[in-house]
C-alpha cells in the first residue's frame, strides 16, 4: 500500500469515526505537502486523495472546482487513469459552477453594461468548458485502461469520457442552442478519434443518439438542410460501428427515415 492509499485510508477511518472535519485537514495537508523534484511517482497524491478532498468541501462547489483544476495541473498527463479521472470531474465542476452562475444571475442586472458583463462571463465560461473537453478528447486515446468512476461523493461525478461528451452535449445545447451542441458533437464525432469496445459501446451508441435527436427535434430547418445533416451524421455513425451489428442498424434507419423517406420532414 503506497502512502497515497494510507492517507486516503486514514481519512476515511476520520470520517467513519464522526471526525469529518478532521479528515478533510488531514487529506488536505497530504495533498498539499511540498514534493522535491524527481520525487518518484508514488509519493504524489492519488485522483482518489484529491476527489477525497474535493468532496469534503461540499457545498462549496467553486472550492470543489479550484480543488480539482489544482490536482489536474499537479497530477502528471502520463499517470494514467488518475489525471484523465481528475480531468473529468474538474470537467464536471466547470459545468456544474457555469449552470448554477446563469441561474443565479438572471434579473438581478440594473443596466445594459451589466447585461455585458453577464454575456462575456458566459462566453469565458464556454470556452474554458470547451478548452478541457478538447483536452479530454486528446488524452482519451492514450488512457492506459477505461477510466470508470464510481462513488467519489461529488454531485458533478462523470464516470467516463463518454458520460462526459454526453453531458457537454446537452449542457451546450441547452447555452447555446443547436450551434452549441454542434459545436460539441463535431468535436466529438468528425474531429477526434472515437475509441470504441465492447465494454463502451452502449455508451457511444447514447451519444450519438442523442446528437440525432437534437438534429431530428430542431425547428426551423427546412427538410433539405435537415436530411444533409442528418445524413453526415448517420454515415459517420456508420464508419464508428464499422463491422458490429450496430452498423447495419444505423444504415437501415438511415434509408428507411432519411434516404428513402421523409420521416423527420
Amino acid at each position: 500500500m503506497d502512502s497515497s492509499d494510507l492517507a486516503v485510508e486514514r481519512a476515511r477511518y476520520l470520517i467513519d469515526s464522526g471526525r469529518a472535519g478532521e479528515a478533510k485537514k488531514a487529506i488536505e495537508a497530504y495533498c498539499t505537502k511540498p514534493r522535491k523534484a524527481g520525487t518518484n511517482r508514488a509519493a504524489t497524491a492519488s485522483a482518489e486523495a484529491w476527489i477525497l478532498w474535493a468532496s469534503l468541501v461540499a457545498p462549496n462547489l467553486r472550492k470543489q472546482k479550484n480543488i480539482l483544476d489544482r490536482a489536474e495541473r499537479t497530477i502528471p498527463i502520463e499517470s494514467h487513469p488518475d489525471h484523465m479521472t481528475v480531468l473529468l470531474q474538474l470537467f464536471g465542476a466547470q459545468m456544474k459552477v457555469a449552470e448554477k452562475e446563469r441561474s443565479n444571475g438572471g434579473g438581478d442586472k440594473e443596466n445594459d453594461n451589466d447585461d455585458d458583463d453577464e454575456s462575456e462571463d458566459d462566453e469565458k465560461d464556454d470556452n474554458v468548458l470547451y478548452g478541457t473537453l478538447q483536452k479530454i478528447l486528446l488524452l482519451a486515446p492514450k488512457t492506459l485502461e477505461d477510466v470508470r468512476v464510481e462513488g467519489t461523493g461529488l454531485e458533478f461525478e462523470l464516470a467516463d469520457v463518454n458520460g462526459a461528451c454526453l453531458a457537454c452535449l446537452d449542457h451546450f445545447r441547452t447555452r447555446k442552442g443547436i450551434r452549441g451542441a454542434r459545436s460539441v458533437y463535431n468535436a466529438v464525432l468528425f474531429r477526434s478519434t472515437v475509441a470504441l469496445s465492447e465494454e463502451n459501446q452502449e455508451d457511444v451508441k447514447a451519444f450519438v443518439d442523442r446528437c440525432l435527436e437534437i438534429e431530428r427535434d430542431e425547428p426551423g430547418m427546412g427538410w433539405e438542410e435537415k436530411k444533409r445533416i442528418l445524413l453526415k451524421l448517420y454515415n459517420r455513425a456508420m464508419q464508428v460501428f464499422r463491422e458490429t451489428p450496430l452498423e447495419g442498424f444505423y444504415r437501415e434507419e438511415r434509408n428507411e427515415n432519411v434516404v428513402f423517406g421523409d420521416a423527420f420532414a
